[in-house]
């Protein structure tokens, strides 16, 4: 397994070579064998083409990038974090909608930042 605490750092970790290029991420957690699963899911995505890869986002919106995460990784966390991540995700489809991943950059985040303060949200 590639998995790994990285030092100071309570969450395992995941390394990985894909198409000649190192992947390393967190996998979120504190327990190893979560880690491994998530690891081995994660591996597997990448090699069936089913991995997000923000890289990779032409044509497709933020709408599209939000659902998935909420149908794929939201479900893995806590219950009140779950919660936090619907309500956060409101937030950001009312403001961000069905922009193109590729036309949000750092404008439109500090105009989201201004929207949220505005409004009292968050």
């Amino acid at each position: 397994m590639a998995i790994y605490k990285q030092k100071g750092s309570e969450v395992w970790w995941m390394s990985f070579s894909f198409k000649c290029k190192q992947i390393r991420k967190s996998t979120g957690v504190k327990n190893k064998k979560f880690a491994e699963e998530i690891y081995c899911k994660t591996k597997s995505q990448y090699l069936d083409g089913t991995a997000l890869e923000i890289t990779n986002s032409t044509g497709r919106t933020f709408d599209e990038l939000i659902k998935r995460y909420l149908d794929e990784v939201t479900p893995n966390k806590k219950p009140g974090t779950q919660r936090d991540d619907r309500r956060y995700a409101e937030n950001w489809f009312d403001f961000f909608g069905d922009c193109l991943l590729n036309d949000i950059t750092s404008d439109p985040m500090k105009n989201f930042r201004k929207f949220m303060k505005i409004y009292q949200i968050g």
